[in-house]
């Protein structure tokens, strides 16, 4: 049994309940819009510092990096500071801390550059010659919060869904209707 799909009686159907579908995406656009408006967002600011961990030189002439990457990686992440290692190099890491307060992250992220520089300076000790690692720039902080909401955004997937959603509803209850007789 092969069934056509009528659409002038689908969209009569629709026309017949569009005050049902208006009133539904304005309810639920209006609830959105509400919801934007009042929430209040406490900014998140990110900052930022460039690491280059130092090495060791031999008398071979091989370099050797002061730490693993790796495992400086681990320590620092359990101190909650984010790292993310630069495609193709061995001896450079980002460290980023998020607060709300900006004094709080250039405290924190100075804090764990001054842990690895120290932490870098006694191993370099036991060296004839050794490049020490070092900060590169300055702890940058942005401006705009890393959370700001996408107000309109939000809004607008609201309005589409609640309008597809409505136009479901009147389907599946006209449906629900010719199945019943």
């Amino acid at each position: 049994m092969k069934e056509e799909i009528d659409f002038s009686k689908l969209f009569q159907i629709l026309w017949n309940k569009k005050v049902f579908i208006l009133i539904f995406t304005f309810c639920a656009t209006l609830f959105s819009l509400t919801y934007v408006l009042l929430k209040k967002t406490i900014p998140i600011y990110e900052g930022k510092v460039l690491i280059e961990i130092g090495e060791i030189h031999n008398e071979k002439f091989k370099l050797k990096t002061l730490d693993s990457i790796e495992n400086l990686k681990l320590i620092l992440e359990a101190k909650n500071i984010k790292v993310k290692i630069p495609k193709k190099t061995d001896r450079l890491i980002i460290l980023s801390f998020s607060s709300s307060q900006k004094e709080t992250i250039e405290k924190k992220l100075k804090e764990n550059v001054d842990f690895i520089l120290e932490k870098h300076k006694l191993k370099g000790r036991f060296y004839n010659n050794v490049t020490l690692s070092q900060q590169i720039g300055d702890i940058v902080i942005s401006d705009r919060p890393i959370n700001s909401q996408k107000q309109s955004l939000i809004i607008l997937v609201t309005f589409f869904t609640a309008l597809f959603l409505s136009i479901f509803f009147v389907l599946l209850n006209n449906f629900i209707k010719d199945f019943k007789s």
